[in-house]
């Protein structure tokens, strides 16, 4: 196997269509926040 350097791509540098254009793909927005998550359980009741 014989590789090409001119034809290795990096991932990195490609973009990605649905970070660049959301709601052109479909991507639903988040509407609720969810900064507080993290500081409760979601298996207790409160």
């Amino acid at each position: 196997m014989t590789d090409h350097p001119e034809k290795k791509r990096d991932v990195k540098d490609e973009k990605h269509p649905a970070k660049d254009a959301p709601n052109e793909h479909g991507e639903i927005p988040r509407t609720r926040d969810d900064s507080e998550d993290h500081k409760k359980d979601p298996f207790r009741d409160e």
